[in-house]
């Protein structure tokens, strides 16, 4: 599937609360924050009330989660919980690639809870729930959703362009590990993202970024962990734009000035 060109899904019936299916189809989809947008073919006998946005950025643990869902088939399920963790990246399950600020929660979900609306106390929309950590494929108490943020952005541009554009650095890291300093020699304390491979030609490689440079900041912020460093680039950044990267590149800081290009287009068969 090329960016911008889509194959529209067939078929889609979209079940309001009174039972009522109206077909719908699809308007683009980002895979790599697994989300979609569906317009509604005929919704001149539905009363639509849409849901409020949340600021993410204000998500708290402990929080209340509550999630929605068809669970199993079961329409219009209700699960109570709390927010367990934020910050997690997850994989979008297709690529190698993450999805950044994703929120961990208990509230119990499982298959057909995903699409479904995050709430918190308040009833609005902190994420929308995505993907389980289970051995057993059902609900261990460890969900996750995409945070509301995200999907404002990916949505909008879903909606004005067909398709997101998502920055991309173009690096393989890890976040530095004890062994790592003791093999580098470098401080015991000493936190941040070791490069381990790099992209040909990619942003990183372009700015003369190399293999065994360690990520310390991006712009003012500092990068402690991999976690951070995706973050960071999901939350603050965009393609095409220019960042400033502080690294330590033989026990010796210095600062590079990156321009961030785009994660390339899925393509499918």
């Amino acid at each position: 599937m090329k960016r911008g060109q889509a194959e529209y899904a067939e078929n889609i019936q979209v079940l309001f609360e009174n039972n009522l299916d109206i077909s719908a189809k699809l308007v683009g989809g980002d895979p790599y924050s697994d989300i979609a947008v569906l317009k509604l073919t005929n919704k001149n006998n539905v009363d639509l009330q849409p849901v409020i946005l949340a600021d993410s950025t204000e998500v708290k643990v402990g929080q209340t989660a509550i999630a929605l869902g068809n669970p199993f088939g079961q329409d219009f399920t209700m699960t109570v919980g709390t927010i367990s963790a934020i910050g997690r990246t997850r994989s979008d399950l297709i690529s190698n690639y993450q999805i950044g600020s994703v929120i961990q929660t208990d509230a119990p979900i499982n298959p057909g809870n995903s699409g479904g609306p995050l709430y918190n106390i308040s009833g609005k929309v902190v994420g929308m729930n995505s993907q389980i950590q289970s051995r057993s494929g059902s609900s261990s108490g460890i969900g996750f959703a995409v945070p509301s943020n995200t999907i404002k952005k990916v949505v909008a541009s879903l909606l004005e362009k067909g398709f997101h554009e998502h920055p991309h650095l173009g690096i393989m890291g890890k976040s530095l590990e004890q062994r790592d300093r003791d093999f580098l020699n470098i401080e015991n304390n000493m936190t941040g993202v070791l490069i381990t491979n790099m992209l040909m030609d990619g942003p990183a490689d372009k700015a003369d970024l190399e293999p065994g440079d360690i990520i310390r900041k991006l712009e003012t912020t500092s990068i402690n962990s991999m976690t951070e460093l995706i973050n960071y680039l999901a939350d603050n950044t965009k393609p095409n734009e220019t960042i400033k990267i502080e690294i330590l590149r033989d026990k010796k800081v210095t600062s590079i000035d990156v321009i961030l290009g785009s994660r390339p287009p899925f393509i499918q068969n």
